[in-house]
C-alpha cells in the first residue's frame, strides 16, 4: 500500500507544477501515444517537470521522522518494512515487525535497542496484559485459502470460532477481544474460558475493526465503518451495549488506545489528509490532533505514565518506530461530518442459476505464433488461452504448419481446479522429428521423420503453508509413435518395427517438501532446504518385458543467509541432483547447459533457457548423456545495490541487483550394454564436466509490476572441455 500511496504523492506534486488541469493534459498526452512509453515527455509537457523531478520533491520534503508540532520523533531501531502493534511493557516497547531483509518477527525495543523475541507469519496487532500475551498469525489451510488464527503465547488457540480471528487484544484476566470475519462482513468477539461469544455483530453495510480493552477492563473501543464511507470510534461495554460513539467522520481511522486512567483514546485519523494520531477526550467527546510527522503516523500506543506515545512514522524509505511526548493541548477537530446516503442499485430479481464456467472459460483471442521444426524449417500458426472467472478452468492450445513439408505440429491443455486438491491436468500434443539417413559409406540416403503423440492425465495433491510446503503428483500418459521416409519407399528397408504404429504407456510418481523462506528485499530463496523425487515408468506395449524402463530422479536443494552488507542477505546456494534409470531408458539423462526460464518477447520468439537438472554452465546442452547422471552446483550470491530507475523509452523498470560466483559439476554415463538411445553397445566412461564463473543478475519489471530475472554471466570449464571462457545470457534462477 505504501506504492499507492507514494505514487498519490507523485501525481499531487504534479498537479501542484502544472496546475488544476495538469493531470487532465497528461492523460491526453498519453491516449494520444502510438507508442505509450514517453512518460517523462508527457510529463514535462502537462506537469512541467519529469517525474524524476517530481519524485526528488515528494521525497525531499517528506522524508524522515520530523514532526511538525509539538514536540519531535525520537526513532528507535531501523527501518521496517510492515510493522504493526507497539506495546508498552514497563520501559519495553513490544511490536511485530518485517525488515526489508527479514521475515517477520516479534520484536522488543528496550532503551533505543531492538531485539527480536520469536519468529511469525504475518504482521499483525497483538496484546499484552501482565502475564498474558496474544498474537494474530495467517497461515494457508489449503492452495487457496489464507486463515487467520490466534496464539496465547506460542501456543495456537484450538477453540472453535477462532478461525478467522485477527487483532486481538487481552485484559489481565485473560479475555481476549478480537475481530472475526464473518459473511461478508466483521464482528467482534470475546473468547473467555474457552468459550466464544459475539460482542458486536457486523452486516453487509457495516463492519468492525482494532478492539482494544479499556486499562480497567470493562469496556472495549473499536473503529465501526458504515456504509457511504463513515467511521467512528464507538465505546461498548462486556456485553455488547454502545456506551458512546466518538469523532464520526468521512475519513479513516485505525487503532483505537486507551490513554491513562481511561480518560482518553488516541487513534490515527487522515482527516486532515495525511495520518495523524488524534485523542478524544471521554467526557466531553472533544477530538484534537496532538502528533503529527513524516508521510503519516499510524498505530499510537499511550506509555503506562501517560507522558509519551509509541507509534510507526511512514518515511520515503520505508516505517520507523518512534516516540513523542504527549502535549497537555492539541489542535481542536471540527465537528463531525454529516452523513452521506450513497445512491444504492435495487437488489437484482431475477431468477439465480448454480454456476456456469464456460462463457467466460472459452477463448476470446487468438495470436500469430510461429517456431523451427528439427529440419530447421520455420513453422507458422495461432495460439490461446482461456481462463473462467473463478479460476476453475483454465485452457490452452497452440497449432502450427511446416509449410514445406504439411506436418502439423500442436499441443492442448486442460487444467480442471474445481475439487480444489487434487489439481488435475490433461494435455495432448503432436510433434516431428526428423533424421538424416546414410548407409555404410556415409552416402546419405534420405531422411526418416518421426509423429510423436502424447498424451497426459496428471493428478496433484498440494499442502502449502507460510513455513513448509508439500506436494503428491500422480500421472499416466501414452506415447504413440509412427514413421515415414523420404522417399516413401525407403521404410519397407528399414526395421520392420518401424513400420508400425508403436505404443509407449507410462506413469510418474512425484513427490517434495521445502521449508524455504525469503525476505520481502531477497536476492534469492535465502534460508531451508528443498528435497524432490519423481518415478518414472515406461514400456512399449507389444513387448514390455524387453522395454520397460524405470527412471528415478532426485532434486535436493540449501540455502543460508548471511547478515552481511547490503539491501539484502548474503545467499550460499548449494544443489544436488542424482538420476538413475535402467538400460532401456527412452530418455536419458542430459548433462550441459544453463539453467532457468524464457521469456516471449513476441508470439514465437523466446530468450532464455528450460529447466535442467544437470546443468553445467560452460558447455553446450547434451555435451553428456546416459543412463546415469549426477550433478553439483554451489553459489555465493551477493546483492548490489538497488537501482530503482526505468530506461528510457522503454517500459523496463530496473529494480534489485545481485552478483553471483558459483562451480557446477556433472557427470552422465551409460553402462555396457545399454539399449537406451544415444548409449554406445560398449558404455561410456564416466567423465566429468566442471566449470566455475560469475553472473550478474538484474530484476526488471517488464510491464509494472511483475519482475523478471536477467542474468548475465560468463563460464570457464575446468574439466571436460576447452578451457575458454563462455557467455551467455539468461532468465530466472539456476536454482
Amino acid at each position: 500500500n505504501s506504492a499507492y500511496f507514494a505514487g498519490a504523492r507523485l501525481v499531487e506534486a504534479g498537479i501542484q507544477a502544472g496546475g488544476d488541469s495538469a493531470l487532465r493534459r497528461f492523460i491526453d498526452d498519453g491516449a494520444g501515444r502510438i507508442i505509450p512509453f514517453g512518460w517523462d515527455r508527457a510529463a514535462r509537457h502537462a506537469f512541467g517537470a519529469s517525474f524524476g523531478a517530481l519524485s526528488e520533491r515528494v521525497v525531499s520534503g517528506r522524508a524522515g521522522p520530523t514532526a511538525s508540532a509539538p514536540g519531535d520523533l525520537a526513532a528507535i531501531g531501523p527501518l521496517w518494512w510492515e510493522a504493526r502493534g507497539p506495546r508498552w511493557r514497563g520501559d519495553t516497547i513490544r511490536f511485530v515487525a518485517t525488515a526489508p531483509r527479514e521475515i517477520p518477527w516479534v520484536f522488543d525495543a528496550v532503551r533505543g535497542a531492538v531485539h527480536p523475541v520469536t519468529r511469525r507469519n504475518s504482521v499483525d496487532a497483538h496484546g499484552q496484559a501482565g502475564a498474558h500475551a496474544v498474537y494474530a498469525d495467517l497461515d494457508l489451510t489449503d492452495p487457496y485459502r489464507y486463515r487467520s488464527h490466534l496464539l496465547r503465547g506460542e501456543e495456537r488457540l484450538r477453540t472453535p470460532g477462532l478461525e478467522r480471528a485477527a487483532a486481538p487484544d487481552v485484559r489481565a484476566d485473560g479475555a481476549i477481544v478480537a475481530m472475526r470475519g464473518a459473511a461478508g462482513t466483521t464482528e467482534l468477539i470475546i473468547v473467555e474460558s474457552d468459550t466464544v461469544r459475539v460482542l458486536a455483530a457486523g452486516t453487509p453495510d457495516l463492519q468492525w475493526s482494532a478492539p482494544r480493552w479499556s486499562r480497567a477492563g470493562d469496556r472495549v473501543a473499536a473503529v465501526r465503518w458504515r456504509l457511504g464511507g463513515e467511521t467512528d470510534i464507538v465505546v461498548l461495554d462486556p456485553q455488547g451495549r454502545t456506551l458512546q460513539v466518538l469523532g464520526t467522520t468521512r475519513a479513516v481511522q485505525l487503532h483505537p488506545s486507551w490513554g491513562p486512567e481511561d480518560r482518553t483514546l488516541y487513534f490515527a485519523s487522515d482527516r486532515d489528509g495525511v495520518m495523524a494520531i488524534h485523542r478524544a477526550t471521554i467526557a466531553t467527546g472533544a477530538i484534537e490532533r496532538v502528533v503529527e510527522g513524516g508521510a503519516g503516523l499510524f498505530d499510537p500506543e499511550v506509555s503506562p505514565d501517560g507522558s509519551q506515545v509509541a507509534a510507526f512514522v511512514l518515511g520515503a524509505d520505508g516505517y520507523r518506530l518512534v516516540v513523542a511526548p504527549l502535549p497537555a493541548t492539541g489542535r481542536a477537530v471540527g465537528a463531525a461530518v454529516a452523513g452521506f446516503a450513497p445512491a444504492l442499485p435495487p437488489p437484482a430479481t431475477g431468477p439465480s442459476r448454480s454456476y456456469a464456467p464456460w462463457r467466460s472459460v472459452l477463448p476470446r483471442y487468438w495470436i500469430p505464433t510461429t517456431a523451427a521444426s528439427t529440419r530447421g524449417d520455420r513453422l507458422f500458426g495461432l495460439l490461446t488461452t482461456g481462463r473462467d472467472v473463478v479460476g476453475r478452468h483454465e485452457i490452452g492450445a497452440q497449432l502450427l504448419a511446416d509449410v514445406e513439408t504439411g506436418e502439423w505440429t500442436g499441443d492442448a491443455a486442460w487444467r480442471y481446479a474445481g475439487l480444489g486438491v487434487p489439481l488435475i491436468d490433461a494435455a495432448v500434443s503432436q510433434s516431428w522429428d526428423a533424421f538424416q539417413l546414410a548407409d555404410t559409406t556415409g552416402t546419405r540416403l534420405g531422411e526418416i521423420a518421426r509423429r510423436n503423440r502424447i498424451a497426459s492425465l496428471t493428478t496433484t495433491w498440494q499442502r502449502p503453508r507460510v513455513r513448509t510446503g508439500a506436494f503428491v503428483a500422480l500421472g499416466a500418459e501414452v506415447e504413440w509413435r509412427d514413421f515415414a521416409t523420404d522417399p516413401a519407399p525407403l521404410l519397407m528397408q528399414l526395421d520392420p518395427l518401424l513400420s508400425r504404429v508403436l505404443m509407449y504407456p507410462g506413469g510418474v510418481l512425484a513427490a517434495g517438501w521445502n521449508n524455504l523462506r525469503r525476505a520481502p528485499l531477497a536476492i534469492s530463496t535465502e534460508d531451508g532446504v528443498s528435497a524432490s523425487v519423481t518415478l518414472r515408468e515406461r514400456w512399449r506395449r507389444d513387448d514390455r518385458a524387453a522395454t520397460s524402463a524405470t527412471s528415478v530422479l532426485t532434486d535436493v536443494r540449501l540455502f543460508r543467509s548471511f547478515p552481511l552488507p547490503g539491501h539484502a542477505r548474503h545467499v550460499l546456494a548449494l544443489r544436488a541432483v542424482g538420476g538413475w534409470g535402467d538400460r532401456t531408458l527412452a530418455r536419458p539423462f542430459s548433462v550441459g547447459g544453463v539453467s532457468g526460464g524464457s521469456l516471449e518477447l513476441f508470439p514465437g520468439f523466446r530468450i532464455g533457457d528450460a529447466q535442467r537438472a544437470f546443468a553445467v554452465r560452460g558447455f553446450e546442452p547434451g555435451s553428456q548423456q546416459g543412463v546415469h547422471a549426477w550433478a553439483l552446483g554451489a553459489e555465493y550470491r551477493a546483492p548490489l545495490p538497488l537501482v530503482g530507475r526505468g530506461t528510457f523509452p522503454l517500459p523496463l523498470f530496473w529494480q534489485r541487483s545481485a552478483l553471483s560466483v558459483f562451480g557446477d559439476a556433472a557427470s552422465a554415463w551409460c553402462p555396457a550394454g545399454a539399449a537406451s538411445a544415444g548409449c554406445p553397445t560398449g558404455g561410456t566412461t564416466r567423465e566429468v564436466l566442471a566449470s566455475v564463473g560469475g553472473e550478474l543478475a538484474l530484476d526488471v519489471a517488464v510491464d509494472y509490476d511483475r519482475p523478471t530475472r536477467f542474468r548475465i554471466g560468463a563460464a570457464l570449464p575446468v574439466q571436460g572441455g576447452e578451457r575458454r571462457v563462455r557467455g551467455y545470457l539468461s532468465i530466472g534462477v539456476q536454482f
